[in-house]
């Protein structure tokens, strides 16, 4: 439950234009029609999008809680993303600005808190929501004991002070300590005395100057945070440049170090805090705290001698980066679990563990100044359902967006669809791919009724969005400004058909079919919408909009059985092809059959395609084109049954040959029939269903070709195909009949086709978007070829590494190699043309090898060698001087100076240890070798590290 906001998130949050299509009262679900370079989710287009950088692997538990500024907007979202950098939630923008997010313990459970319109709104499962009392703060702070029972905030006063022998107006500032449960005040502290300008903080601390008469904020607090045992906590204040100490008991100061009265001293070389924030005792009772000193921030973490009043500085976390010394710093220093520590400041995060080492960054992306901390997922901000949004930019694909904005647990995402909710089949299960999944699916399966139902680990339904496809098909296309113009206002109006749905506007209609997309129906064409359309139309869906005829005022629309003419001679009605033929050379409204008295339609037992009445006659119609049917062609016709059998009717004269090598061939209805060779005494072949679609929608005898044979069986039983001159043309009932190029099919065909690994085909091969080669999809991999490399498959994990590096685009370039085995029979890999390869064991995952790095890893004996398996990307170095990759055994690290050397075992520790490349050392210029008295030694730019067998340690010396 959110106590304080009315929503944390959701589509009340909706951004402006954003109009998500109706989905059913059960489940609310939004179908998105959001631009593809919309700065908004697809699924959720109030959502703006958010996408953190990260490095490295974090060891601490939870996501990162912080808040962000969307691009080009004023608004302020607080926001939970994970250690790719992916949200995890976010949050309804909050009007007047976010400060001080936090994740933390509230009550025993996990919550996130933050402070917007003078309140504090902490959100979990069981929430409060507190005001300070009173006051007037400015930079709101709070923290919650160990339990999470009690609140600690501050709040400011004023009062006035004797300062030099007068009393003067200060700023106090006070601490409130509140139970959570009763949301009452169980304790109050103030920084200052009325009266007494030095208790309990002295006035005299203070680096400020007063502005004339008015109160002056002699501290700027900067945090508070409470001791491990609750029973005293510590105040940064950045005003003094202190940090105090308070026991809670006496209410007084146990000790204060930075400040001008400061009872702890810096250690001996060192500097005192010059601006700290967010200090704290953590529970090995060490002093952390974030400082900054001109545009460098760094952590400490100290212990403080009380009795001797002196501080020893344990760790200097000194993150990469500069700060603007003019601006506000938001930052924390925030204690893992384990010792670890996590810096943040200003929308940057650095994560060290407990031996200083850095393991993780991240930068949110925000012009904002916000912290960020690490924690639990409150599981109360997940919304009550999933999001569904759609693109149909592409007539043969239809992308589905899916997300759940909060939601832990789902490892998956299931589509299902069909003609209405009783009768819905599975299309695709796909695994959650960051905040919103992209599923691509045939444009034909998605139906009337759409499903897609968010799963676990093991299976089970968490939770579905329901959309109406042809709703939001049909709101994409109104949405384009000139559909806008011509349709004039929405009427709100919908109607769902058998297999497709339509759209009442002003001045128009929008129809829409999973076979034919969104099309307009305007003028006399729209008339089509009386004429039962409770079912379907009756010359099935427009493949097209409207369109000039060639005939002088005479316009055209085609429709999946057949073409409709109409001129505004004819009134309201309109007439078919075969039908206009006819007419036209009868000499149209001004000839023997005068003016249409209504549309054509199919009649109900002449067998003919369409029938019309006019004043003077009534027209049939049997076939789409006028044609006739000669010789071998009309045999075979009458073989398959003529017009009630498998072909139906002709739609065309017989086609001669168009030139040496391509037979004749006759269009019907439901197929083709075409010789198989222009050599006399050629078998007749029959062409039909939907491999007789896709050779006709590739190309015909200048795509494919000629078919060699009629449709066979595959060889797993289940599909169907063809092969034609140019390649093949599979067909199976859960992928549809795609086009397979010969310069792929040898690859594919090497791996066994349908029934190898990589399954069907899920697409015609395309060309490359760099214009040089060709791709195709297939149910489980991919094949790409171009002309220097060939055609070579990748799939899986490879695959999707090579993605995210821009596919062919990208700096690979385009695979040299299949998916090979690895030499010791354990891993995976793929090689590309820019002398980078892609590799995969079980234990390391998929990372990529990079060009001079590669190159020594290959004459180390690669995954064989000293190194093993690679198990990071090549990252730069913390300087971005360098790069490197990590193995299993060992690091190799590039310079431009020192070129690449591998660095493993107790070198490599020690290294890490004095700060690897940015430390006195610099980078290794050798690799590991043997002395002449027997140690072992690695030179660096600026010393060396021997290896001593008589003491089993390693030692630095430098140049």
């Amino acid at each position: 439950m959110t106590v304080g906001l009315t929503a944390l998130s959701g589509p009340a949050d909706a951004a402006p234009g954003a109009t998500p299509a109706t989905a059913s009262a059960a489940t609310p679900a939004a179908a998105s029609t959001a631009a593809p370079d919309s700065p908004f989710y697809r699924s959720q287009p109030w959502l703006p999008r958010f996408k953190a950088t990260t490095t490295g692997t974090s060891t601490a538990p939870g996501v990162l809680f912080t808040a962000f500024q969307p691009s080009g907007t004023i608004e302020t979202r607080p926001v939970m993303y994970d250690n790719t950098g992916e949200p995890v939630w976010i949050g309804r923008n909050q009007p007047d600005g976010v400060e001080a997010p936090q994740a933390l313990q509230y009550l025993g459970e996990n919550a996130i808190a933050f402070w917007s319109r003078n309140i504090w709104d902490i959100t979990s499962d069981t929430t409060g929501s507190h005001r300070p009392l009173g006051g007037w703060e400015v930079h709101p702070r709070m923290t919650t004991d160990s339990t999470g029972e009690k609140l600690l905030l501050t709040d400011k006063w004023g009062t006035t002070t004797k300062i030099d022998g007068l009393y003067q107006p200060v700023v106090m500032t006070t601490a409130q300590e509140i139970n959570g449960r009763t949301n009452t005040e169980t304790f109050r502290w103030s920084s200052a005395t009325a009266g007494d300008s030095t208790k309990p903080i002295p006035v005299k601390d203070t680096l400020r100057t007063r502005n004339g008469d008015d109160p002056f904020d002699y501290l700027d607090v900067a945090s508070l945070n409470y001791d491990p045992d609750g029973r005293g906590f510590v105040i940064t204040a950045r005003g003094t440049s202190g940090i105090y100490h308070v026991d809670m008991a006496s209410r007084t100061l146990t000790w204060s170090f930075g400040s001008k009265s400061a009872t702890i001293a810096p250690p001996d070389g060192e500097t005192g805090p010059t601006l700290p924030e967010d200090a704290r005792i953590g529970a090995d009772g060490k002093l952390y705290f974030v400082d900054r000193s001109g545009d460098h921030v760094r952590g400490v973490v100290a212990t403080i001698d009380v009795a001797n009043g002196k501080a020893t500085y344990e760790r200097k976390l000194q993150p990469s980066g500069t700060v603007d010394p003019a601006q506000p710093l938001a930052a924390r220093h925030q204690v893992l679990p384990g010792g670890g520590s996590l810096l943040s400041y200003n929308g940057r995060v650095a994560e060290y563990n407990a031996s200083g080492a850095l393991v993780f960054t991240g930068n949110a992306p925000t012009a904002a100044k916000y912290e960020t901390t690490r924690g639990g997922i409150p599981l109360s901000v997940a919304d009550s359902n999933p999001y569904v949004g759609f693109d149909f930019a592409d007539p043969t694909t239809t992308k589905a967006f899916v997300s759940w904005n909060g939601r832990q647990g789902v490892a998956s995402w299931r589509i299902r669809s069909g003609p209405d909710d009783r009768h819905m089949t599975v299309l695709k299960t796909v695994a959650r791919s960051g905040f919103e999944t992209e599923i691509a699916l045939p444009a034909t399966s998605v139906q009337n009724a759409f499903v897609a139902e968010a799963l676990d680990a093991d299976g089970k339904v968490l939770g579905q969005a329901t959309a109406e496809p042809g709703r939001a098909a049909i709101d994409a296309r109104y949405a384009d400004p000139a559909t806008k113009q011509t349709l004039g206002s929405p009427t709100y109006s919908y109607e769902t058909l058998r297999s497709g749905m339509v759209g009442h506007f002003a001045s128009g209609d929008i129809i829409w079919s999973p076979r034919t997309g969104a099309r307009l129906l305007l003028g006399a064409f729209r008339s089509w919408g009386s004429q039962g359309f409770g079912a379907e139309p009756p010359f099935g869906y427009p493949v097209a909009d409207q369109a000039p005829s060639g005939d002088a005022n005479v316009i055209q629309q085609k429709f999946e059985k057949d073409t409709v003419f109409w001129a505004p001679a004819w009134g309201p009605w309109s007439i078919t092809q075969a039908i206009y033929i006819e007419y036209r050379a009868a000499g149209a409204e001004l000839g023997s059959w005068g003016r249409p008295l209504a549309n054509a339609q199919p009649p109900a037992s002449t067998g003919a395609l369409s029938m019309q009445e006019f004043e003077n006659r009534t027209a049939y119609s049997w076939s789409v084109w006028a044609g006739a049917i000669r010789g071998d062609f009309l045999e075979k016709y009458r073989q398959l049954g003529s017009e009630n059998g498998t072909l139906g009717y002709p739609q065309g004269s017989t086609v001669p040959s168009p030139r040496p090598g391509i037979p004749a061939y006759q269009s019907f209805q439901r197929g083709t029939l075409i010789y198989q060779s222009t050599e006399s005494g050629a078998p007749m072949l029959m062409l039909w269903g939907r491999i007789e679609y896709k050779w006709e929608s590739a190309g015909g005898v200048d795509g494919p070709g000629v078919p060699l044979f009629e449709e066979r069986p595959t060889a797993d039983g289940v599909g169907r195909f063809i092969q034609f001159t140019n390649g093949y043309i599979y067909w199976s009932p859960n992928t549809d009949a795609w086009y397979v190029e010969n310069t792929m099919a040898a690859k594919w065909t090497e791996y066994g086709a349908e029934h190898g690994f990589l399954g069907y085909p899920m697409m015609d091969a395309i060309p490359s978007t760099d214009g040089v080669g060709r791709y195709i999809h297939f149910q489980r991999g991919s094949i790409f070829w171009s002309p220097s490399t060939g055609a070579h498959e990748i799939h899986g994990g490879i695959r999707d590494k090579w993605a995210e590096y821009g596919w062919e685009r990208g700096p690979m370039g385009y695979p040299t190699t299949d998916e090979l085995g690895s030499a010791d029979g354990v891993g995976r890999y793929n090689h590309f043309q820019g002398d980078e390869s892609v590799y995969w064991s079980p234990s390391t995952g998929t990372h990529v090898v990079n060009r001079g790095i590669r190159a020594r890893w290959l004459a180390a004996g690669a995954e064989t060698g000293l190194l093993g398996y690679p198990t990071t990307d090549e990252l730069a170095t913390a300087g971005g001087v360098g790069r490197y990759s990590v193995f299993q055994r060992g690091s190799v690290y590039w310079s431009p100076a020192t070129g690449c050397q591998v660095i493993r075992g107790g070198m490599f520790s020690q290294w890490v240890a004095l700060d690897a490349e940015r430390g006195r050392l610099g980078y290794p210029t050798s690799e590991e070798y043997r002395t002449a008295d027997g140690q072992q030694r690695q030179d660096f730019q600026h010393g060396y590290i021997l290896w001593s067998p008589q003491t089993q340690r390693t030692t630095p010396y430098y140049y």
